[in-house]
């Protein structure tokens, strides 16, 4: 598994996760991705850093990560999706799921090309997030405590407090969160 992440304090929040939980099989790496090798400014969460940025092809590549071997890969990357996934539609060939949030509206491009690749969308959808949020919480409960209790002093929440708010991301233009489907092959 990789694991990238291009924001230095998220990094950090990372590696200690990673020895935390003693996570072995991991390779966590601090960039970000793009269309190509360059170095950025990026604003995230009301902070500024500079960060050096590559394709997600070149990353792998680096890293002698087979890309046919992929099957499942997490796309967050706060509206740079327009410029990653044509710049990684080789990669994006040999995924069976690709769970994304799409920005400002990103989702009427992404989700046709990614139709035209063999893939179908699926949102997620309140009625769905609360149940599978309480499972999770029911199955690991000490888990659900330590994640509640991190996310408390920081100012920031995860997605069950959103949804459980009031915020549905199933009507939302501006942010789309769901799972695109490999079809049958």
């Amino acid at each position: 598994m990789v694991a990238i992440e291009p924001s230095p304090d998220d990094f950090r929040t990372l590696l200690s996760n990673l020895k935390e939980n003693g996570c072995k099989n991991v390779i966590p790496i601090n960039i970000g991705v793009s269309d190509g090798a360059k170095i950025v400014e990026i604003e995230f969460k009301g902070k500024k850093f500079s960060s050096k940025v590559d394709s997600l092809a070149h990353i792998l590549e680096s890293l002698n990560v087979d890309k046919n071997r992929l099957k499942f890969m997490k796309m967050d990357v706060e509206g740079a999706e327009t410029s990653i996934i044509p710049s990684s539609i080789e990669i994006l060939k040999s995924l069976d799921y690709l769970a994304i949030e799409m920005h400002g509206g990103s989702h009427g491009k992404i989700v046709p090309l990614l139709n035209s690749l063999g893939f179908i969308f699926e949102r997620v959808s309140r009625k769905r997030y609360i149940p599978n949020a309480m499972k999770f919480s029911l199955r690991h409960p000490i888990q659900s405590i330590r994640i509640l209790s991190a996310f408390s002093g920081s100012g920031e929440w995860p997605g069950t407090k959103k949804v459980l708010g009031g915020i549905e991301i199933s009507r939302s233009d501006d942010l789309v969160v769901g799972i695109f489907k490999r079809m049958e092959r």
